[in-house]
């Protein structure tokens, strides 16, 4: 099996969303939260066409893709963001994607509080910081080297700048970003109001890799 790791094309996004979907399943609530629908054709379409807005909206973010070259399959992808700029305030979740208010209100507040530490990192840095946003390698096609080579593309060009990485991990990912040198900086479960505390938890691990020099 022979992988090739490119930019991903505008075609590609529909099979972004499918992999994104099936990647995570159900076992991340975030995700779920943030785009609705997403075990309806419908939903995966509208999902695809979000991210490929993400892609054009954000000129500092870097879409990567794996291909399985004997198949022409992709295997998985990654964002990253690489922040040369810092906004002057945390981007906040929008759109008519949700079935009623208190879905968007609730998709919102985990958009903020999950972006938070990025930002706090980025902004006590002087320098770039590059954020691995987004990784997900099909399940048919997970521990084939996929996910590494998407998590070394970073790195590298990490070490490149001399500069720090960042990522928000799950405990299922966590593994892969220490065996390239991501450290656990901390444990977090997003804090809700009350009216959502029957609601699954939303947990993450905040992992940053320092700067180091070639």
């Amino acid at each position: 099996m022979a992988l090739k790791l490119d930019e991903c094309s505008d075609a590609d996004f529909p099979r972004l969303a499918d992999i994104m979907f099936d990647a995570f399943g159900s076992n991340e609530p975030y995700v779920d939260a943030l785009f609705p629908g997403s075990f309806t054709p419908a939903g995966r379409a509208i999902a695809a066409k979000r991210l490929l807005q993400a892609k054009y909206g954000d000129p500092q973010s870097k879409w990567l893709k794996i291909t399985d070259t004997s198949r022409g399959t992709i295997m998985g992808f990654a964002k990253y963001i690489i922040f040369i700029t810092v906004p002057p305030r945390n981007p906040e979740l929008d759109g008519d994607y949700w079935d009623n208010d208190e879905a968007k209100e609730y998709a919102r507040h985990l958009f903020s509080e999950f972006i938070s530490c990025r930002y706090e990192v980025v902004r006590a840095s002087k320098e770039t910081v590059i954020e691995l946003d987004t990784l997900a390698v099909d399940p048919l096609h997970q521990y084939k080297g996929a996910g590494s080579m998407l998590v070394k593309w970073g790195i590298d060009l990490a070490d490149e700048m001399g500069v720090e990485a960042v990522v928000e991990a799950s405990k299922f990912g966590q593994r892969v970003y220490e065996m390239h040198g991501y450290r656990v900086d901390k444990h977090i479960t997003i804090q809700v109001p009350e009216k959502w505390d029957n609601r699954p938890k939303t947990r993450f691990i905040f992992m940053r890799r320092p700067a180091t020099s070639t």
